[in-house]
């Protein structure tokens, strides 16, 4: 199952970039989002990826979520800004088993009777709350250090 899951994830990016749908995506978006300040841009991206990384996994999201903001940030000369910063949140969402491989092995692990040690309550009061909090972290003190960095 985290095969079919990493592969699924990989071929669901590269369908959404080969389509012309990121492109169509990316450039709608900028528009909409032409007069913004970059930590807002973050915060906005960082958010949509929060959300579907936590309901999908790390791999997807950011196989889609990357590219869309590569893009975007290039057009306003803050592509390695957005990338790094969308990358680490992408990599922070764990509200549910599915949100990446490290979860889904967690979820199957059983003690000696065959009873579960974790179940997807635990990663939704616990995971969701620690993203949140890992969210805040990046765009905040995350985006300040990539700034003053340069990137």
């Amino acid at each position: 199952s985290i095969v079919i899951l990493a592969m699924g994830g990989i071929a669901l990016g590269k369908a959404v970039t080969s389509s012309g749908l990121l492109h169509l995506i990316a450039t709608s978006l900028q528009e909409k989002i032409g007069g913004y300040p970059p930590i807002a841009i973050l915060a906005i991206f960082g958010a949509l990826c929060l959300v579907f990384a936590t309901f999908v996994s790390h791999t997807v999201s950011a196989l889609i979520i990357v590219p869309l903001v590569q893009t975007i940030g290039r057009e306003f000369h803050h592509e390695g800004l957005m990338v790094i910063g969308i990358a680490l949140i992408a990599s922070v969402a764990m509200g549910m088993p599915s949100s990446g491989f490290p979860n889904s092995i967690a979820i199957s692990m059983t003690d000696d009777l065959g009873k579960r040690y974790l179940t997807a309550n635990h990663f939704i009061t616990r995971g969701v709350i620690a993203s949140l909090i890992m969210y805040g972290f990046i765009i905040t003190v995350g985006y300040g250090i990539l700034s003053s960095k340069g990137y």
